[in-house]
This record gives structure tokens, C-alpha cells and sequence, in this order.
């Protein structure tokens, strides 16, 4: 989903003279925005007069202030549905780094508390007066928006004496905290907000949400889950119940110490492929994975690459096999998604770059350093440039054989329109026997830079690479 806003005070130029840095984002406020409320969100920061903004999820928006260089501010209503989203602000200047936001459900008695704890030691209080019978429901989203602050909440009593709920982690909220509390009689009652570390400063922003219901949970709105997946059918945790994997199925650890059982027949002797895919799309769980002989023998036992995602890699026989499939830890919760695929085994490779976004001005040449990481393949890789303006010359669009990095560099001509969106996307092909090899280059390592404590899973959004001419 791309939506864009553009300021009223925002023209396109071609050639103008304007004298101004890239736009910096400092600060948002509120980071989390109610589904279906329209919410004033102020952006702080450097050079943010005149802009657009660009938004990866449905949202009705309207510019408010956009004339202060230092602060703008803009009204976005969301849409569709809640989740971890994504904007980033563009003018004449350029292209600012990826932010992060939280689309939320809310009830009607749902408060938003927004903070920062700055000094180490220091906690947030908030006291609430609960009948006998009621529930109150506090979530912290910090960590999910790429706050530093590691959350811990207690509720207390009016004394602050008695700890009466305690949370620290919680399955789908990351190292997020939330307490859900039932009053045993009708008291005051505290909640108390603090870093795991006692640690402080000005990165350790949290929003606090305080109501009677849970929030579900929030999910990337850039989802990399692929939605046609066909889904397992459970029971399958004997092998009489096995379902068939032919190519790709999704499954969920429903249940603690879920076992999932597949079926794999495997025509011919060779090498067999399977792969995993849970933190890579999001969903908090680690997938373990066995190959099973008819006669209950072990094949192979999955591995965990740098990717996170387990895979297994065995030399077959035709026949019939089992794939056992397990949580690493245990756990189980619905939602605790994984997907699954199986091939015959075939060379690789998978393209990274540490470039998430660039402003060249016209006339510039920009270089974007592209990695490769070789499995059983040691060809040329032929890199490609999509959603370039036209006119823009390439260079260097080869990694030669045997080796790991290219420096992609890209000539922007003068004549170029500033302040237009593009999307640039880098991918690369090669050719193994007769079959033809690609990739598209990920951005998850600069993403992960600029937020060191998230898992961001690989989706559209870490495949796009936003590229606005700016003015010279």
C-alpha cells in the first residue's frame, strides 16, 4: 500500500536554486493513532517545510502546519486494519529515514499515555480506580516502534506494597510488557512503568495504553506472509495424520509443544530443500524441523543461518518421508504462524545493501554498495535497477564470479523533476546449468542500524529503496 500526502506549500521545481539538507525527523507525537479517529500527529525535526508523506498502510491524511522548517503537522485518520506501519517525509529536500507507527483498536474507555523515562531509576505511575469483577489491561508499545526502553509493568496497590501483576515480555509484543488484571474488590490500584535495566534517556519513549480489553496483536501492515500459502489441517502430530507438503504450505503452534507432521515423497535420489519462514514475516516463534525415514530414523535435523530462519539440507533416496516441525522453546499461542516449502536442492545466493533510501540532487552520482552471499554458487550475478526516473545512467551492475560485493552507481541527469517519489528496487539474476538463478536485494540491515532492538521481517517494505531528486 502507498499513499501519499502532499502540503498544499509543496511544488515541483526543476533547477531551483534552494540551499537546504535532507528532511530530518527528531520526533513524532503521539506514535500510536486510534483505527478510524482522526489524531493531529506533530513531526520535529530539520528542513520540514513544504512537505509530502509517503505512508506503507490506508490512511485518510491532511496537512495542518507545514511551513516551519523545525515542526509540521498533519492529521491521519487509518483505515483498515491495526498494526506496526511506516511513513517517511519527502520534499524538495529529499527523503527522510523510515518511521515507525501503531495503528490500534480501541474501546471507548481506552486511554493513550505518552512518555519518555530520561533518567535512569525513574518510572511512570498511573493510578486508576477499578470496581470489584473489573478488568484493566495495560500495554506498553516501545520496543515494537524502536524505542531503546525495555518495558517492565507492575500493577500495585495504593500503597504501592503489594505487587499484584507482573510482565516483562509477552509472545507477540517483542521485549513489550502488558498486565491484564481482574480487581478482587473495589480499590485504587496503580500501574507502574519501568526499564527492565532501570536504565533512562531520551530514546526510552513508550506508549502506555490503559482499558478494559486486550489489544490483538500487532502485526507489520508490510506483511511478508505470503496470504495464498494453502494451510495445514490439524491434527497432524502423528504420522498417520501427516499432511502433504508438495511444494509450500502455512501452519501454526497452536498449542504448547505443538508437533507438526508432514509428509514429503521424494521421486528420485538427490538433494532435498526444506525451508522455514517465521521471523522473517514476523511472527515470534523458531521453527525446528526433523527429517524422518519410514522406520522412524532421523534423515537430518534443520539448521538456523544468519537469515533466522531454519532450514534443512539432506542427500535423499526416493521414498516416502516425515518432516517433523516443533517450536525451539515450546510455545504456543494461536497466531504463532510459520510457512513451510520443500525443492529439490539448487545453488543460491541473496543480495543485501546497507542503502535504505537516497536524495541526489540532478547531476549526482550515487553509489550503493550491494552484497552477495553465495550458497554453492560461484557464477557472475547481473544486478538490475527498477523504478529508476528515466534517463538515469548504471554502472558497475556485475558481482564477477568468486566474488561477494558490487558498487552500484547510478548518474542522475540535471534535468530531473525534484521532489517526486520513486521507488527503486535492486535485484540480481544468474545462470546455473540451465536454470536461471534471481534475487531481490534486502534493506533489513539498514533498517536494522536505525533500530537496533526490532526485528523487522523481510516484506515489501525492506525491498524498496524511496529515492527523491532534490534541489540543488
Amino acid at each position: 500500500m502507498r499513499l501519499f500526502l502532499k502540503a498544499s506549500t509543496s511544488v515541483l521545481l526543476l533547477g531551483a536554486a534552494v540551499h537546504a539538507a535532507t528532511p530530518t525527523v527528531t520526533s513524532v507525537s503521539p506514535k500510536v493513532l486510534p483505527l478510524g479517529r482522526a489524531t493531529r500527529v506533530e513531526i520535529s525535526g530539520s528542513d520540514l517545510a513544504g512537505p509530502s508523506l509517503w505512508l506503507n498502510f490506508p490512511a485518510s491524511t491532511r496537512w495542518l502546519d507545514t511551513n516551519d522548517a523545525m515542526r509540521v503537522a498533519c492529521e491521519i485518520t487509518p483505515e483498515n486494519e491495526a498494526g506496526i506501519g511506516a511513513f517517511r517525509v519527502f520534499s524538495t529536500n529529499g527523503v527522510s529515514a523510515l518511521q515507525l507507527l501503531a495503528v490500534v483498536r480501541t474501546s471507548g474507555n481506552t486511554t493513550i499515555h505518552e512518555g519518555v523515562i530520561r533518567e535512569e531509576g525513574a518510572n511512570f505511575h498511573h493510578r486508576v480506580m477499578l470496581k470489584k469483577g473489573e478488568r484493566i489491561v495495560a500495554e506498553v508499545i516501545a520496543n515494537r516502534l524502536g524505542s531503546t526502553l525495555d518495558p517492565v509493568v507492575r500493577l500495585l496497590d495504593s500503597a504501592h506494597k503489594l505487587e499484584l501483576a507482573f510482565n516483562d515480555d509477552f509472545t507477540f509484543g517483542g521485549r513489550d510488557a502488558r498486565v491484564s488484571f481482574v480487581a478482587p474488590k473495589e480499590a485504587e490500584y496503580v500501574i507502574e512503568l519501568r526499564d527492565v535495566a532501570y536504565t533512562g534517556s531520551d530514546k526510552h519513549r513508550y506508549q502506555l495504553l490503559i482499558g478494559n480489553a486486550q489489544q490483538p496483536s500487532l502485526p507489520w501492515l508490510s506483511p511478508g506472509a505470503d496470504p495464498n500459502f494453502p494451510s495445514e489441517s490439524e491434527p497432524n502430530n502423528a504420522p498417520e495424520q501427516a499432511n502433504t507438503l508438495a511444494t509450500h504450505l502455512r501452519a501454526e503452534f497452536a498449542l504448547a509443544r505443538d508437533k507438526d507432521l508432514f509428509r514429503i515423497h521424494v521421486a528420485e535420489k538427490g538433494k532435498l530443500l526444506v525451508k522455514s519462514a517465521s521471523r522473517s514475516i514476523g511472527s515470534p516463534c523458531d521453527v525446528r524441523l526433523r527429517l524422518i525415514r519410514a522406520d522412524q530414523s532421523v534423515v537430518a535435523f534443520g539448521t538456523v543461518p544468519h537469515t533466522e530462519d531454519t532450514f534443512l539440507k539432506a542427500d535423499v533416496d526416493a521414498g516416502e518421508y516425515l518432516l517433523e516441525a516443533t517450536e525451539l522453546t515450546g510455545k504456543g499461542a494461536p497466531g504463532l504462524h510459520y510457512q513451510l516449502s520443500v525443492q529439490a536442492w539448487l545453488p543460491s545466493f541473496t543480495l543485501t545493501t546497507e542503502t535504505d533510501s537516497i536524495s541526489p540532487a540532478g547531476g549526482d552520482t550515487i553509489t550503493i554498495p550491494v552484497k552477495a552471499q553465495r550458497v554453492d554458487f560461484d557464477g557472475e550475478i547481473t544486478l538490475a535497477v527498477a523504478g529508476l526516473p528515466r534517463g538515469v545512467e548504471v554502472d558497475g551492475a556485475l558481482i564477477p564470479a568468486k566474488k561477494s560485493e558490487a558498487e552500484l552507481k547510478l548518474k542522475f541527469p540535471s534535468t530531473l523533476p525534484v521532489g517526486v517519489w520513486n521507488e527503486l528496487r535492486i535485484s540480481g539474476s544468474a545462470k546455473w546449468q540451465e536454470r536461471q538463478l534471481t534475487a531481490v536485494a534486502s534493506t533489513r540491515l539498514a533498517l536494522k542500524k536505525a533500530f537496533p532492538l526490532l526485528h523487522i521481517p523481510e516484506s515489501p517494505l525492506t525491498s524498496m529503496i524511496p529515492c527523491v531528486i532534490k534541489a540543488k
